[in-house]
């Protein structure tokens, strides 16, 4: 359902890379916003994320519509800030370089993102020497596209989270949520560990916990969260500029030099070997990573990140208030990088316009009821 009346006051759980855009957008239409956050900025998934921004990984024509129109939101949002903002420091738009399978799968994919309207394109190893000569095995075949990007989760949360203050925003960093308020059958507000708080929409961006908290006001939302792990290797001087993302690791290097690194999506994952330790499972991957890289010296792990990642039963994003619970609004989403200054600015559109996108039409949490 779309709200029946334009939002003049939002309280917004959770201060990860969604919550701070919508915090930003809203703000800036001129809502009165109160964000609560229980531990510190993107100290979920967002600072936990590989950080690669993409309409690469999409299954469906929706899916794919929904992240090409989340590509040209970011690089609408970079030409507007100055070219010294932590944004634009922290965002690189060169391009990546896919080959999880080989043979026949690869090539139906690239037809099929094509068919989307996707520039993807097939290349031969000599191709991608020529875009990555440091990259050692080249494959006999990936697909290429100058499209893609990447971001660093933390940071770019941050710049949000200050944007959004600059506006008017009230962020507050160390209040956690006790439960949700409720009368004549909507939500109305929070009980935080620092007060109640009331408002006209109370928007959950809670990430992996969202199920957790929808459920204790009777609202369904299905979740399958993954665990995942991210390394970071010592900066090094620059040595690749696309998002790798091989059959047996995905890797980028971030404009501080550092090497970020982690498992492949489609399966040989941590989460997939509930034996291994974290330190065993970095060790392997820093292991491809030289065999990939053999040029690069004294490439070590400096810090390995663990998180959940949220992820709906269907895999993809849950936006919208339930039709069962009106005040209540809920975005989550496993593509919280690639989707926030999108979903910032089409939630704020719905709640402070009364206009839900089309883009949106089959992401309702109404779908799992």
């Amino acid at each position: 359902m779309t709200v029946s009346g334009s939002v003049k006051k939002a309280l917004i759980v959770g201060g990860g890379i969604i919550g701070s855009s919508i915090a930003w957008h809203m703000a800036t239409a001129g809502v009165k916003v109160t964000l609560l956050e229980a531990r510190s900025a993107a100290a979920g998934a967002s600072s936990n994320s590989f950080g690669w921004i993409n309409a690469t990984a999409a299954e469906s024509a929706d899916y794919f519509a929904l992240r090409m129109q989340a590509i040209t939101d970011y690089k609408q949002m970079l030409q507007r800030q100055p070219k010294d903002s932590e944004a634009r420091r922290c965002t690189r738009f060169a391009g990546s370089l896919w080959w999880e399978t080989q043979g026949s799968e690869l090539t139906e994919l690239g037809a099929r993102l094509h068919n989307y309207g996707h520039c993807v394109r097939e290349i031969g190893s000599d191709e991608f020497s020529k875009l990555e000569p440091n990259v050692a095995n080249p494959p006999e075949s990936c697909l290429y596209t100058e499209l893609d990007g990447a971001a660093e989760g933390d940071t770019l949360t941050r710049f949000f989270l200050q944007q959004a203050a600059s506006k008017g925003a009230t962020v507050l960093l160390g209040a956690s949520l006790n439960n949700l308020l409720t009368a004549n059958g909507c939500v109305c507000g929070v009980q935080s560990s620092h007060g109640k708080y009331e408002a006209d929409v109370v928007i959950l961006a809670t990430g992996a916990a969202t199920q957790t908290i929808a459920e204790s006001v009777g609202v369904n939302l299905p979740m399958e969260n993954r665990r995942g792990l991210i390394v970071h290797t010592n900066p090094v001087p620059d040595v690749i500029s696309q998002v790798i993302n091989a059959d047996d690791i995905h890797f980028r290097q971030a404009p501080d030099g550092h090497i970020v690194m982690g498992e492949i999506f489609s399966g040989g994952t941590f989460s997939a070997k509930p034996h291994d330790t974290p330190a065993g499972f970095s060790r392997e991957l820093l292991r491809r990573l030289r065999k990939r890289l053999p040029g690069v010296e004294n490439l070590r792990i400096e810090r390995v990140q663990l998180g959940t990642r949220p992820v709906p039963l269907d895999g993809y994003p849950a936006v919208g208030m339930p039709a069962s619970l009106p005040g209540l609004y809920v975005v989550t989403t496993h593509s919280g990088i690639t989707l926030a200054p999108l979903l910032g600015r089409l939630v704020t559109e719905e709640l402070v316009e009364c206009r839900r996108s089309v883009l949106l039409s089959t992401y309702h949490p109404d779908r799992f009821m």
